[in-house]
């Protein structure tokens, strides 16, 4: 008999499955399992029991590991989720984080249990959706044009994250040449909405540029600024060169660095932010108000002026990681951001509450349909998809 058996934790870590399944785990419960699942003595029974319901919901008992390592891994989460409720936290989630592949899609069921559609993850897999979301709507991915001072529009490689701009190239990163440029020249990178794309500029500053977002630059930096200008939002880590500023322009702003990491979102031409991970931040707006901020702030320029508050950064430039993270945020905003990302258009977005705020955490690389599934969970209203075009059914 083995230390497992012998401790007796065999029976509790059965029992306390079982409530999970059950959906009746309290929060110190939860916890324990938590911490089972943590521990490397008990995963061949947790294992086990996960495998035998998976085979039990799907009929089947042809499961690979690959399966179930990736429902493993949505256990844990979804138990992390339960911790969470109980300590009154509204929230929703999309299982699993889809980081190991995004081949195998969960279906959330009445009981809370997290089953997949079991399929061969070397083909497509088909979502079970409710029958308002039966159409699906994959998820942007690196699209960008680059357009030369000439006025020639190069379409970049949708299979690249990014470009690089060295010395009198600009490259794929880790590739071969794009551009050959001899002289100094004026360059935009412009990303459509259901787009994404990075850049490496002349003095090794890394952008980020989200869906809808343009960055216009110039092919190496000469005098005593770095000026770039930008629209959308759009991630910068600065290089620092204490005697050449580092300035970014927007059509309300001007942010003057050193050396420093920040995010800035133009989408709302009335709400301006600049949200600070670390260094220091000048910011004038056009109308003559200054402000300076520290790492944790954020800027929000609005007609009356600028609002400073403490946040938590990441939450605001976990999107370059492709997560979309909700923190109390208004549903109007939520289904915005899913209109660029997806490149789609919600009708009847005035039929929803004015005042209905959802916090959690959506991965970008999530079908817009599981998506949508899950706000019909939250918001109890019904989506209709027709091409891009998404009705919106209360």
């Amino acid at each position: 008999m083995n230390a497992f058996k012998q401790s007796g934790e065999t029976n509790r870590l059965q029992l306390l499955f079982e409530k999970y399944l059950q959906d009746s785990l309290t929060a110190e419960e939860a916890e324990e399992l938590e911490k089972h699942i943590d521990n490397p003595a008990l995963e061949f029974q947790l294992r086990n029991s996960v495998k035998e319901t998976m085979a039990s919901y799907n009929e089947t008992e042809d499961i690979d590991e690959w399966d179930i390592d990736t429902a493993f891994a949505g256990l844990e989460l979804k138990v992390n989720q339960r911790i969470a409720e109980e300590q009154k936290i509204k929230t929703f989630k999309l299982y699993p984080y889809l980081r190991y592949v995004a081949a195998a899609v969960i279906v959330i069921f009445s009981l809370g249990l997290l089953i997949y559609t079991l399929t061969d993850h070397k083909k497509s897999t088909n979502v079970t959706l409710s029958e308002s979301a039966s159409n699906d709507i994959a998820p942007g991915t690196n699209r960008a044009t680059l357009t030369l001072a000439n006025g020639e529009k190069i379409k970049l490689n949708e299979t690249k994250e990014g470009i690089d701009v060295t010395g009198n190239s600009i490259r794929y990163e880790n590739g071969g040449v794009l551009v050959n440029h001899a002289h100094l020249q004026n360059l935009t990178l412009s990303v459509p909405r259901a787009g994404k794309y990075k850049l490496k500029l002349s003095d090794g500053t890394k952008v980020w540029l989200n869906a809808a977002s343009s960055l216009s630059y110039p092919s190496s930096f000469e005098g005593k600024e770095r000026v770039v200008e930008v629209t959308g939002e759009v991630y910068f880590e600065v290089t620092h060169d204490k005697q050449h500023p580092f300035v970014v322009k927007t059509a309300q702003q001007r942010i003057t660095v050193l050396g420093t990491a920040f995010n800035v979102n133009t989408y709302t031409i009335n709400r301006i932010t600049t949200t600070l991970v670390n260094g220091r931040v000048a910011i004038s707006s056009v109308s003559g108000l200054n402000k300076v901020i520290n790492p944790g702030d954020q800027a929000i320029l609005n007609h009356s002026g600028f609002e400073v508050k403490k946040v938590n950064t990441q939450d605001y430039i976990a999107w370059k990681d492709d997560l979309l993270v909700l923190n109390d945020q208004d549903l109007h905003d939520i289904l915005r951001q899913l209109e660029r990302w997806y490149d789609i258009e919600f009708i009847n977005m005035e039929a929803l509450s004015a005042h209905k705020n959802l916090s959690g955490e959506i991965p970008r690389n999530t079908s817009l349909s599981a998506i949508l599934q899950a706000l019909e969970e939250q918001i109890h209203v019904k989506f209709e998809i027709n091409g891009r075009r998404i009705m919106i059914k209360t």
